[in-house]
């Protein structure tokens, strides 16, 4: 099968892409870490392990630094919780749906960040 249909190709760890891909985003940055290391040639599964890390990584950072203001950072851990929940369910179902044709979606800054990522461990 070419690269260009690689998305479509079982990952170097066995799984299907379509089910590989969602399980970047499970358990937020901690599953996009693991993933990044474990799946060392799928472009597609990279790409979403790469995103997750960078996307919930930068939630959970914000939310922590935030959360150290009295009243703001309770309102904003809410807000980001909020963001984080329904990021997490468009997320896992995109990377599962996109699997057909290998686009993902790219979330603004994370998906840069996310290349950046990938493009240093390649290296």
């Amino acid at each position: 099968m070419s690269n260009d249909l690689q998305h479509l190709e079982k990952t170097s760890i066995g799984l299907e892409v379509c089910y590989t891909a969602p399980l970047t985003y499970l358990a937020g940055w901690l599953t996009g870490l693991l993933f990044l290391f474990i799946e060392p040639e799928n472009k597609y599964v990279r790409f979403h392990a790469a995103q997750s890390l960078a996307w919930f990584g930068g939630l959970s950072l914000t939310a922590t630094v935030l959360g150290i203001i009295p009243i703001i950072g309770m309102i904003a851990g809410g807000l980001i919780g909020l963001v984080g929940l329904f990021s997490w369910v468009l997320m896992i179902y995109k990377a599962w749906d996109d699997s057909r044709t290998g686009t993902p979606l790219r979330l603004p800054i994370a998906a840069d960040i996310a290349d950046k990522i990938i493009a240093t461990l390649d290296d």
